[in-house]
């Protein structure tokens, strides 16, 4: 291998372009995978150039963004659309904004028509392009809608997503359609380029996308299966990894759909690793209320095990149960397909049936893998490197470059279903539960969640 002259390393990182400097790293210096632990180390590795001293005074390449908006998938920075295929053009406005391309609408159609989503025009009716309206920025710099019943997200594209979407777009538009029922991945309904003005030159790129929670949870995890750089401080309303591990969290699904959701998790890895995209997580938001057996209240029952609800009457995120199961239509309720969110009662003892004499807990749950969209490209490649990496993060006791989130596809996805294997979807000894697979009967039974006998078959 040829090591750049001494020279080129030594020079002010602040006199040369990001661009250039990102290619440099790319190409010239190969990534390193191991652990520095003091600074000795960094300083004989590979790369013997570059000294302590240097490191400390050298100008860093700007931070990759950082974690996503929790209610939506995060997929880049805002930029330039480039060029893309089956294009439906309109001049027809959408609120504020003008239609100038439809993407690839023949597939985003059948989405929307195997899940149960509206046409586009009705979700985005109330969405205004030509103000920051709800949702505003995003720390990349992408700009967010969402529509007034929180149920869909749109954000701005960059080159990169659009390149990474390109790559992957037919393999997802297969799987969606093959796996309605049982997918994880975040939802994409459309995408648009769309016009503030009739007349602007310029236009963004949107993506929509689902909501994968119905109501909004105190706290949420965003877990990548990294253990460095992990942590979030202070009263955080998004934890990390190390913050789950640090609480003994997990899941609490009984264990034929945990091992089923598993099962699922690793196709979807490999699925995003075979279009060599990185950087994605499993995004978890929990809650677990306790039920207290009654006799002769309205309650919620289960094969004749009855819980009184009353106090629960009020709570958004337990009224939510219902509507993570069911849709309402013209019809009447019917039990939806695909799930978001699931529900699980919990109970310690030895029974196998729900008991009536012992404490029990409601368990509600909504997962699913986001941020997707980031590709194994030059940028990610001078990120993984290891000079970039001792630049933009520093050098210490114990620091894992090799555990960093950024990595490349196949490195990437082996982590991160170790991880959900190994921390996430964990056994709870000493738990029986029972994960609630409802029917268009239990949806029908009422219109308030909480007073119906669920099968649970």
């Amino acid at each position: 291998m040829v090591i750049p002259h001494r020279s080129l390393l030594r020079m002010s990182f602040s006199s040369v372009s990001p661009m250039l400097l990102t290619f440099v790293l790319a190409k010239l210096i190969p990534p390193l995978n191991g652990k520095i632990t003091n600074a000795t180390d960094a300083s004989s590795a590979t790369l013997p150039v570059l000294r302590p001293a240097q490191l400390a005074s050298a100008s860093v390449l700007p931070s990759k963004p950082g974690s996503l908006l929790v209610e939506v998938s995060a997929f880049g920075e805002v930029g330039e659309a480039i060029n893309h295929s089956s294009l439906v053009r309109s001049q027809e406005p959408i609120s504020s904004g003008y239609i100038r391309r439809n993407y690839d609408d023949g597939k985003f159609s059948e989405i929307r028509e195997a899940y149960g989503d509206p046409a586009l025009e009705i979700v985005l009716k109330d969405i205004e392009f030509t103000s920051t309206g709800e949702g505003g920025a995003g720390k990349s710099g992408a700009a967010f809608r969402k529509t007034p019943d929180d149920k869909y997200f749109l954000k701005t594209m960059s080159k990169r997503d659009v390149k990474a979407w390109d790559v992957l777009k037919d393999a997802y538009f297969e799987y969606m359609l093959k796996n309605v029922e049982k997918t994880t991945l975040c939802r994409v309904i459309g995408m648009l380029k769309v016009k503030k003005t009739e007349n602007e030159r310029g236009a963004n790129r949107w993506l929509i996308m689902s909501n994968k929670f119905p109501a909004k949870f105190p706290v949420m995890y965003d877990l990548k299966g990294s253990t460095t750089d992990r942590l979030a401080e202070g009263n955080y309303e998004i934890g990390k990894d190390m913050n789950w591990r640090n609480q003994g969290l997990g899941m609490h699904l009984d264990d034929t759909t945990q091992t089923s959701i598993l099962r699922t998790l690793k196709e979807e890895s490999l699925l995003l690793r075979g279009a060599e995209l990185l950087d994605y997580s499993l995004i978890v938001g929990q809650a677990s209320f306790a039920m207290t057996p009654c006799d002769g209240c309205t309650p919620f029952c289960v094969k004749g095990s009855c819980f009184d609800v009353a106090d629960k009457a009020t709570d958004p995120i337990y009224l939510a149960i219902k509507q993570a199961y069911c849709s309402n239509t013209t019809e009447g309720w019917v039990a939806k397909k695909h799930k978001d969110c699931l529900a699980t009662l919990a109970w310690k003892g030895t029974f196998f049936e729900v008991p009536t004499d012992a404490e029990v807990t409601l368990h509600f749950e909504c997962f699913g893998i986001i941020d997707f969209l980031k590709p194994w490209d030059v940028k990610a490649k001078a990120e993984n490197n290891t000079v970039f990496k001792m630049l933009h993060r520093g050098v210490g006791d114990g620091f894992l470059l090799d555990d960093l989130s950024n990595q490349e596809p196949a490195a990437y996805q082996e982590r991160f279903y170790n991880a959900m294997e190994e921390s996430t979807f964990t056994q709870k000894t000493g738990d029986f539960r029972k994960t609630f697979h409802m029917t268009d009967k239990d949806c029908n039974s009422t219109t308030a969640w909480g007073t119906v006998q669920y099968s649970m078959e």
